[in-house]
């Protein structure tokens, strides 16, 4: 059964990775870094979008190949997904009134929910390769 979990890690990463980008370019509409008061343009979001998301090609060729590295970083990846939803969960709270599209708020939840079943998948692919079972 835990195998099977495991066969499932690279399209939960792979859908993981298409929504976090996706919700990083819903950002820029928003201007999020505005929410948080960093003082950006969208030019250097965008490039630290870059500088974030193309690790996530790298990982998810790791964890294809069951490597504990891949597991490593689908566990980060799986964290920063639910820091999205957190986030603008407190900021839907303080009556901000970005991201109340239909689409922006599926795309803030769906990526939470993801990162569920793929913090498991990697909490285990990680375990199984302490005792030796993943490389």
């Amino acid at each position: 059964m835990k195998q099977k979990l495991r066969t499932l890690a690279v399209p939960f990463a792979v859908a993981n990775l298409i929504f976090l980008t996706l919700h990083q370019m819903d950002a820029v509409y928003w201007k999020e870094w505005e929410m948080v008061g960093i003082p950006l343009n969208y030019e250097v979001f965008l490039f630290i979008t870059i500088l974030l998301c193309t690790p996530g090609i790298f990982y998810i060729s790791r964890l294809a190949k069951s490597k504990r590295s891949g597991y490593i970083y689908s566990l980060i990846w799986s964290l920063f997904g639910f820091i999205v939803p957190i986030f603008h969960s407190c900021y839907f709270m303080i009556q901000d009134l970005r991201f109340r599209a239909p689409l922006s708020i599926f795309l803030i939840y769906i990526v939470g929910i993801i990162s569920l079943p793929l913090l498991l998948i990697s909490l285990d692919g990680l375990q199984n390769s302490v005792k030796g079972k993943v490389k």
